[in-house]
């Protein structure tokens, strides 16, 4: 970025921020639609290769679903508050 045209500066911020948060959105459906997130939830934790082999997907496309829905904090907190009310267990903001 340049300091020299701070208009450029925040469009470039906006756009990477808005490509940063369609990445993130994508991961956290494939999460869902994949059963990554119900499989963790529903063990104490588990590593990737553990992961793969619990869910049947090759554990090198695992691992890198892990490390980048790493750096989606919120993703893992949604997930987990979507599914105590699914049991009828509300939770407070």
């Amino acid at each position: 970025m340049t300091r020299k045209n701070p208009e450029m500066n925040k469009l470039l911020s906006n756009a990477a921020r808005d490509i940063s948060g369609a990445f993130a959105a994508r991961f956290c459906a494939l999460g869902i639609e994949l059963g990554l997130f119900k499989a963790i939830a529903e063990t104490d934790g588990l590593t990737s290769a553990e992961l793969s082999q619990v869910t049947g997907f090759n554990e090198r496309y695992v691992r890198e679903w892990v490390h980048v829905s790493m750096f989606i904090p919120y993703a893992f907190t949604l997930f987990h508050n979507h599914q105590e009310l699914r049991r009828g267990k509300p939770w407070m903001i």
